[in-house]
């Protein structure tokens, strides 16, 4: 039965004579200590370890159903002396005035714990895990719209409380109106207030409000604890007059809803339609006017190689008939210095030949 009560890390309260359901402990090391240490003989009513956990078949039906605790568990001087215990250290070792730090709080223990325990309150109080997670609650906190009075109580010793006071059942609104005002009973916030209008006038069991109204966590009510599990669903009174009309309006509203979607779906597929034959006509209109524009560009570009091809040949031959006068003109240059240098060279050897001759022939009259 304890397997089904240890938290996300595995642990348990210890219920020994020396951790007395302050220390978590590991399933085999609170074995351990409760063969070493022995059974704290006071602990009668195993409300951390399972006991009252399962809800009855009766709490669901009955409006008067009790919860799965004991009250006596939550009442007496031990209970409140044990809150101080807890508050004081760890106010203390928060940064409190009672405490200044770790060492001066070890040096004054609790009365109503050994110098054990002390010291492991002050470790687990000063551990960068618990710090950790005082920090990660404290910002959770501040994030919660609706805030509850209680302080450092909780809202089972209130109800308790309250039960010794009255001496009769508690009144579920009451309970919570108790927990969500101050001394002056001022409501904490103006959601609190809502929520306890909401709870007045209700049938349910105290624990189908909390269920209901504050919702559940991790398989446990918000505001009983984690010794009451919330009931199933199939318990709570969904029959009421007030749900039977709001679900009535609910399926009108869905109905509404579903022949206007009705409506909508229709005129949208006219639409569609409609969108789709624009969308073929203008689809072809651009495949006639693409199909124009290529025949276009292409009796385009026909003409203009046409044209290019034109102008090609007619430059070529221009070029061709320059450079055959070209040619010409060279050719008779050249005809014409090689006339010059024959003559020349002719008449110069015409010159020296008669030279020759003369100085031979003349030569010999002599």
């Amino acid at each position: 039965m304890a397997a089904c009560c240890v938290d996300s890390r595995g642990q348990i309260r210890c219920p020994c004579r020396k951790c007395r359901n302050v220390v978590f402990q590991v399933l085999d090391k609170m074995e351990d200590h409760i063969y070493i240490n022995g059974f704290d003989v006071s602990y009668k009513s195993w409300v951390f370890h399972g006991e009252g956990i399962q809800l009855t078949s009766q709490l669901s039906q009955e409006s008067g159903a009790s919860l799965p605790y004991s009250d006596d568990d939550l009442e007496g001087d031990n209970s409140d002396r044990m809150e101080e215990m807890l508050t004081d250290v760890r106010a203390g070792l928060d940064g409190g005035r009672k405490f200044p730090s770790k060492e001066a709080a070890l040096l004054k223990p609790h009365p109503d714990t050994t110098e054990e325990q002390w010291k492991e309150l002050c470790d687990l109080f000063t551990s960068e895990a618990f710090m950790k997670r005082s920090e990660q609650n404290k910002k959770n906190r501040s994030k919660l719209t609706v805030n509850h009075a209680a302080g450092s109580r909780s809202f089972q010793r209130t109800r308790a409380c309250m039960k010794n006071q009255e001496s009769g059942n508690i009144n579920p609104a009451e309970l919570y109106k108790k927990n969500y005002t101050n001394k002056d009973e001022i409501w904490t916030s103006e959601g609190a207030r809502e929520i306890y209008c909401d709870l007045e006038g209700k049938t349910y069991t105290e624990i189908e409000v909390y269920s209901e109204i504050l919702g559940k966590k991790s398989g446990y009510v918000r505001g009983l604890g984690r010794a009451v599990k919330p009931p199933p669903s199939s318990t709570l009174t969904t029959q009421s007059s007030d749900l039977q009309h709001q679900l009535a309006k609910a399926r009108d509203e869905i109905e509404a809803m579903r022949a206007a979607r009705e409506k909508d779906l229709q005129e949208f597929a006219k639409k569609q339609a409609e969108m789709e034959a624009t969308l073929r006509d203008h689809r072809e209109e651009q495949r006639v006017e693409q199909e124009r524009i290529r025949l276009e560009q292409e009796e385009r570009m026909k003409r203009e190689q046409e044209r290019m091809r034109i102008e090609h040949e007619e430059r070529i031959q221009l070029e061709q008939e320059r450079m055959r006068k070209e040619q010409e003109r060279l050719r008779a240059e050249i005809s014409k210095e090689l006339e010059k240098k024959m003559s020349s060279v002719m008449e110069k050897k015409m010159s020296d030949m008669s030279k020759r001759l003369f100085s031979q022939f003349g030569g010999s009259k002599r």
